[in-house]
């Protein structure tokens, strides 16, 4: 049995959703609310060509009451070192847009950099054409 790095996703995180391994809760997400405290967005952050959730390790930090942050963890990176990369990007979008769908019941915001932009975006696309 394979040892989670500090990255894993949590079971029992703030959220109540299904944890995801795409999904890393970040800084806010792993922490216990405080009473009357509800984030009012979800955000996802999706990281650079070859980046990992990790480089969004202190992001919950900056927003605690406003945002539940998410970084977004592709297979084949950190945790998920075992898993093959993914080599299209319509196949990287339809796994994630398949993984995030659930938590997309409250309104959300995307960040990425450089890669990770154009990957937003994408993402963008597919939920807009799926809640269509």
């Amino acid at each position: 049995m394979r040892k989670p790095d500090r990255y894993t996703p949590r079971v029992g995180a703030r959220t109540s959703l299904a944890p995801t391994p795409w999904l890393v809760p970040v800084a806010s997400a792993n922490r216990s609310p405080s009473p009357g405290e509800s984030p009012t967005v979800r955000m996802f952050c999706l990281p650079y060509a070859g980046g990992g959730a990790s480089i969004y390790r202190q992001w919950g930090s900056v927003w605690p009451h406003v945002a539940e942050v998410f970084a977004v963890q592709p297979p084949g990176r950190e945790g998920r070192i075992a898993e093959p990369l993914l080599t299209s990007m319509d196949t990287w979008i339809g796994q994630l847009a398949t993984a995030v769908s659930p938590y997309l019941d409250r309104p959300y915001a995307l960040f990425g950099h450089s890669m990770g932009a154009l990957a937003s975006f994408e993402l963008a696309r597919c939920a807009t054409r799926t809640r269509s």
